[in-house]
């Protein structure tokens, strides 16, 4: 129970996710946890208002957590199986 135990923790420490705007001008990704762990800015970026830069930033803050939610939630679910179960329902 060990080992799987320590699998998860240090697979719970990997997972991230990414949340990129359409046209390419920022990108953002959030950690297992929801903080916010790169902002990237590309071209476009300086061509926003600061205040749209800043909501574009909350949105993709906001989608790329929901993402890592998922990451996580099916994480847990794999490690709640019984040892041995690779059936994955």
């Amino acid at each position: 129970m060990r080992d799987r135990t320590a699998w998860r923790d240090d697979a719970m420490d990997r997972i991230s996710a990414w949340a990129r705007s359409a046209d390419g001008a920022v990108a953002v990704r959030v950690g297992a946890g929801g903080a916010v762990c790169d902002v990237e800015f590309g071209p476009g970026a300086s061509a926003l208002d600061p205040h749209r830069l800043a909501a574009v930033v909350a949105e993709l803050s906001a989608r790329a957590a929901a993402r890592a939610a998922r990451r996580v939630a099916g994480l847990r679910q794999v490690a709640q199986r019984p040892a041995g179960d690779d059936s994955g329902e």
